[in-house]
């Protein structure tokens, strides 16, 4: 197989603004597709963008504004109120101008100016003497792109509009309807090729037309009423349970598979509301005949009296509010709303995500674009429909009050209960997971955080992993977005020093590279394991109990040597390096390490081809963990520990889980009891003669009642491992016969055996192929989740690969050097099915391995304290950073 590399290495882009951004000049940042936008008060430079991500753009000093001569740009030394993103190009509202939509249609640069459209005399929802007033503010923004026909593309923009003379949520409130237009004129020009005169179009005039959102008598523009009346026909209200909506920023979202406009609201039910009576904080919108149509997320009939639910609150003085609404398709296919929901002051933010509706693939076009039920919440506990075209689809509403989501259901619930750092500064799905940006508190150091779904075999989302740290940050972040180009997270980030830009990318490391570029810790494993000496061959990570600032271990091997860090989430580390070690020089060349807290004690091992070693004392006692505690230099104390042989068995892999060190070699799997500080005599749990010989291990995945072992010939599991007595039986799914590597996905708070997600890659390298498939686990049981109809295979991987690491739907894959081929680092994006990329798109991305140091690409390692990324090998240390 012919692999094309891409030899421009992705480096850390570091853009900084002119001038500091200080706590009284506020920064309003959107990130959006490929160009990322900064928007500050009470600058000259106000509005600043980063574009192309090599060179920072700022406004020109002169703009073609509604196509009039060029004169002095409006948006110089202006304060951006709102900031939105069409596409490309920015959409905003001004402090000076809170009625007037600005949109950028071409950046402009020192030569030409910048060109911008308006949409000016917005009318409100209300009416005087029968007549609709200007809106007085505009307090969120959407873009629309095709509407309601299926011939007729036709852009649609939205404005949340408060009352001529009251604000958002009061009478004269609502969401007003525009689309966007060109006035084409002709001119006669001399082609120069034929000398004849020829009629040429040209853009005459670029135009905002306000559409009648309700259809009134007047026949004059008008936006959909969102506010407080006591109207059965209000979509907010339950019963005549509301009170008022709270006059904040209204988040807006538009989705182009269901063509359907969602707004989250924040609301507040009356004093005298009763048990029945209430308000939904979510209404979702379509088009007809360029009207505007409101629905609760889910009829009002069900949410009364109705507790605990997500989208709504009912009785006296009760509050649902809802700050950020988006959506996103799965890899599955299903459709899924995401969302912010703001919680009591004594509790943090939480993120939901909710089934919804989705017929687009079922049934015909003309059929679902005005079904009411289309878009809104969907049932949970019914199978999917698992279309030939788009995978699998909700096709049910939700009809009874027991359907409703609730807010304690670890199907809804992002994060599992696992609590964050911080306050949520901005929510974003990108592919199978949920990124959110974190503000810390309490000594918490500001960071991004993901978490990913687990999915059934009937492809619904069952419950969702723990957050963790999905990539480290080095200021507070403003906001951020994932490039569907190469996969990387662009993050606009606010420092001591100003504003400045962030892109990841995949760097080598090696013992000469400058500190502050990285981890600190991958780039003193690059310094302390070169490749002239075998580079780094097993990794072992550890997180410790939580502490105000969490710290860990890293336990790293090479020939002949180890390192111990001991390290937390700001990246402070203390290294203690172990060389000259009688042991170590025995076993040669470490392969494997392994880092297990356990009843007070850190047990570090390191397993070799002439045995397996452990670091204790003369005493034979492992390491306390009070030794951890803090982060100080543990030099002298560690001097009273060695690595002490205590076996020949030579380890390939360990795992320790519970109170068991699992090792495996070529042809054995042995258990290790931990008792009394101390390690039983080893079980022997598998062994290559039990399928028989021939027969290699290659990987092994440990649950609480679950035992995986991929082999040579297949995967094999064993239920209740604490007994030797139950038999191996064998998975049959898999073509390729070999198991290459697992990888365990673990709900949030169990382990992965009841009800996580496994990835099996299995393949060949005689024949050079490898594939990954998906399976839900639970009760001993593994079945796959589906994708393509009647395909087993998730990823075809048009190669022989050697590990896998999983992240959403992002898979990190890696080769070793072959057949003269040089290594390869791989990211691959599963994209929905039947998703078609544009033409300057690819899912599939390798990063440039340096040779010939590197030919053997080993463990990667995830570091759930710093939010790194790593993969180690003969050649050093590859980090995302």
């Amino acid at each position: 197989m012919l692999l094309l590399f891409l030899y421009a290495l992705a480096h850390l882009s570091i853009y900084q603004s002119a001038e500091a951004i200080t706590e009284n000049q506020p920064v309003i940042a959107f990130s959006f597709s490929n160009i990322p936008f900064v928007a500050k008060d009470g600058t000259a430079d106000s509005l600043v963008s980063f574009h192309n991500y090599e060179k920072k753009f700022e406004l020109t000093s002169t703009a073609l504004v509604d196509d009039q001569p060029a004169g002095p740009n409006p948006l110089c030394g202006a304060q951006i109120d709102v900031l939105e993103m069409v596409q490309e190009l920015p959409l905003m509202v001004t402090k000076k101008e809170p009625n007037v939509m600005y949109s950028v249609q071409a950046l402009g640069d020192d030569k030409y100016p910048m060109v911008m459209a308006t949409a000016r005399g917005i009318k409100d929802a209300g009416a005087v003497d029968g007549k609709p007033q200007a809106a007085s503010a505009l307090i969120g923004l959407s873009f629309g792109a095709t509407g309601t026909s299926a011939q007729t593309p036709q852009d649609y923009f939205f404005a949340a509009v408060s009352g001529h003379d009251a604000p958002f949520g009061q009478l004269g409130s609502g969401i007003a309807l525009l689309t966007h237009g060109l006035e084409m004129g002709t001119e006669e020009k001399k082609n120069e090729k034929t000398g004849e005169v020829e009629k040429k179009e040209y853009v005459k005039r670029r135009y905002f037309m306000q559409l009648d959102a309700v259809g009134s008598s007047t026949h004059e523009p008008r936006a959909y009423p969102i506010d407080n009346r006591d109207d059965e026909s209000n979509p907010v209200s339950i019963a005549g349970g509301l009170a008022s909506i709270e006059p904040q920023r209204v988040s807006l979202h538009w989705d182009q598979n269901l063509r359907r406009l969602y707004v989250a609201l924040q609301v507040c039910t009356k004093d005298t509301a009763g048990h029945d009576q209430g308000a939904c904080a979510l209404v979702v919108g379509r088009i007809e005949n360029n009207k505007l149509y409101f629905e609760p997320i889910v009829p009002a009939s069900l949410l009364a009296g109705a507790e605990n639910t997500i989208v709504s609150a009912c009785g006296p003085r009760a509050r649902c509010a809802i700050r950020s609404v988006s959506t996103m398709r799965m890899s599955t296919g299903a459709l899924y709303l995401v969302m912010v929901k703001e919680q009591r002051a004594d509790t943090q933010d939480e993120v939901f995500v909710l089934p919804l509706v989705d017929r687009t693939h079922t049934v015909p076009f003309a059929d679902w674009i005005y079904d009411k039920q289309v878009g809104t919440l969907a049932r949970v506990d019914v199978d999917l429909v698992v279309t030939d075209s788009a995978g699998a689809a909700h096709t049910q509403a939700v009809t009874a009050q027991d359907q409703l989501p609730h807010s304690c259901d670890t199907r809804f619930k992002v994060g599992g209960g696992v609590q964050l750092p911080g306050s949520i500064a901005q929510c974003k799905p990108a592919g199978d997971a949920i990124y959110v940006s974190v503000r810390g508190r309490n000594g918490r150091a500001d960071g991004f955080y993901v978490s990913c779904p687990i999915f059934d075999d009937k492809a619904r989302v069952v419950s969702w992993t723990g957050w963790r740290r999905a990539c480290a940050t080095r200021a507070t972040p403003l906001s951020f977005c994932f490039n569907s180009a190469d996969r990387a997270l662009y993050s606009i980030e606010q420092d001591e020093y100003g504003v400045v830009f962030h892109k990841t990318g995949w760097l080598q490391i090696d013992k000469d590279a400058p500190a502050g570029e990285s981890s600190p810790v991958a780039i003193k494993l690059a310094g302390s394991f070169s490749p002239e000496h075998g580079g780094l061959q097993a990794v072992a990570q550890l997180a410790l109990d939580e502490t105000n600032v969490p710290t860990g271990l890293l336990l790293a091997a090479g020939y002949q040597k180890a390192t111990l860090f001991n390290y937390n989430e700001r990246g402070e580390c203390q290294q203690y390096l172990f060389e000259d070690d009688a042991v170590l020089k025995k076993l040669g060349a470490v392969s494997a390490a392994a880092a297990h807290l356990h009843d007070g004690y850190v047990w570090l091992l390191v397993s070799g081809p002439r045995g397996l070693a452990l670091l204790a004392d003369d005493k034979g006692m492992p390491v306390p963990h009070d030794l951890f505690a803090q982060l100080k230099d543990t030099t002298e104390l560690l001097s009273a520990y060695r690595w002490q042989l205590i076996d020949n068995f030579f380890a390939r892999k360990m795992v320790c889980k519970d109170n068991a060190v699992w090792c495996m070699s070529d042809n054995m799997l042995e258990k290790r009891t931990i008792h009394d500080g101390r390690l039983d005599a080893p079980q022997r749990i598998f062994d290559s003669s039990d399928v028989g010989a021939p027969c290699r291990l290659n990987d092994m995945v440990v649950g609480k009642n679950l035992v995986l072992v991929g082999t040579s010939k297949g995967l094999f599991k064993k239920l209740n491992h604490q007994s030797l007595d139950e038999p191996w039986t064998q998975i049959h799914f898999f073509e390729s016969g070999p198991i290459i590597a697992c990888n365990a996905i673990a709900p949030a708070h169990r382990s992965f055996d009841q009800g996580g997600q496994l990835y099996v890659m299995s393949g060949s390298s005689l024949e050079g192929r490898a594939f990954i498939h998906r399976f839900y686990v639970s009760d001993g049981e593994l079945t796959l989740v589906p994708y393509d109809q009647g395909k087993p295979i998730l990823i075809n991987c048009k190669g022989y690969r050697n590990n896998l690491f999983v992240e959403g739907s992002l898979f990190l894959m890696t080769k070793n050097i072959t057949r003269g081929q040089a290594p390869a680092l791989q990211w691959y994006q599963l994209l929905p099915p039947g998703y078609v990329l544009s033409f300057k798109y690819t899912n599939n991305t390798y990063i440039p391995i340096q040779v010939p140091h590197w030919t053997h690409m080993g463990q990667v390692i995830y570091d759930s304290i710093t939010g790194y990324l790593m993969v180690c090998g003969d050649g050093g240390v590859y980090v995302r950073a």
